[in-house]
């Protein structure tokens, strides 16, 4: 179970002597803590996997299968045992074999696909992968951010989770030890996942983002996403040369659906709660509805 920008990260590897007190104990532990967990992500081809993956959804948590090496059977197997999702595809796993095509051959399944998240940031996965991902399962497709602390900040450099990290436009990479460009050093919280075990990442210039030397005085290894979800839903509709609803759904309804809650999120039907956004021609953001109140608009933020 992976949490943040590889900030932290802890895994959990079953032996059979533990296999009953983790089930137990562990994870009774940590849903005393985490009572707003509702989606982890696992390597299925750690031991015991399926035995986790049913302790967790009898906990109401959705398991997405990512930061893995695994194989196509033992990813099937995962599936078969409840888990619904692939966490980010084509980051964080193996590139694409034709013999051996892993977790990015769950594109191809024909029947009972998982979900799959997607960071269409032109940085993470390039454009052509992305269209390639949507075309293959275009019902499957979550947008997602990988954001972290660092999004919305200006270029620099910045302490997360105790990780140096080097923003510089839509890049956020893993900072060099003596990097201090823009002299930020201040203090984030939390983070989102990044580019972990795959850091050979083309970004959407087809440059190779693992190589050595990065950008100035980073690692070139991908510390998380500073491109907001808006602005993904603008470059996967160009990405794709899909119309504006097929873009939204992704960021939405099919999120809500692979986390089991499209009855009251995720859509506008009767009885839904009401949480929405007014978008201009241009897909921008102009107000934000929750509940069915207004809580940010465009025209009053300017103003403020």
């Amino acid at each position: 179970v992976g949490l943040g920008s590889r900030f932290a990260l802890f895994t959990l590897c079953f032996v059979d002597a533990l296999r009953e007190y983790v089930s137990r104990v562990v994870l009774r532990q940590c849903r005393e803590h985490t009572r707003n967990v509702r989606l982890t992500t696992l390597a299925p081809e750690l031991p015991h996997a399926e035995v986790l993956i049913s302790e967790l959804l009898s906990e109401g948590i959705t398991v997405s299968c990512g930061h893995s090496m695994a194989d196509e059977v033992q990813i099937r197997r995962a599936l078969d045992a409840g888990a619904t999702m692939c966490t980010h595809m084509f980051n964080a796993m193996p590139a694409f074999n034709s013999r051996s095509p892993g977790i990015i051959g769950m594109l191809g399944c024909s029947s009972h696909a998982p979900y799959f998240g997607l960071i269409a940031d032109g940085v993470h996965v390039h454009p052509a992968s992305v269209s390639i991902a949507a075309t293959a399962r275009p019902d499957r497709v979550v947008l997602v951010t990988d954001a972290m602390a660092a999004l919305g900040l200006p270029d620099g450099v910045y302490t997360l989770g105790g990780v140096r990290v080097r923003v510089a436009g839509d890049r956020a990479e893993i900072a060099d030890v003596n990097d201090s460009f823009g002299g930020n050093g201040a203090n984030g919280g939390g983070g989102g996942s990044g580019g972990g075990k795959n850091s050979e990442i083309c970004d959407g210039n087809g440059r190779n983002a693992g190589s050595s030397g990065g950008n100035g005085g980073s690692s070139g290894t991908l510390a998380g996403g500073v491109v907001p979800l808006d602005e993904c839903v603008r470059r996967f509709r160009a990405y794709c040369c899909v119309g504006a609803a097929m873009a939204l759904e992704c960021a939405s309804l099919h999120a809500a659906r692979a986390l089991g809650i499209d009855g009251h999120k995720g859509t506008l039907e009767p009885g839904a709660d009401a949480d929405f956004i007014l978008l201009d021609d241009d897909l921008n953001v102009q107000a934000t509805f929750i509940g069915g109140e207004l809580v940010w608009a465009k025209s009053t933020s300017a103003d403020s």
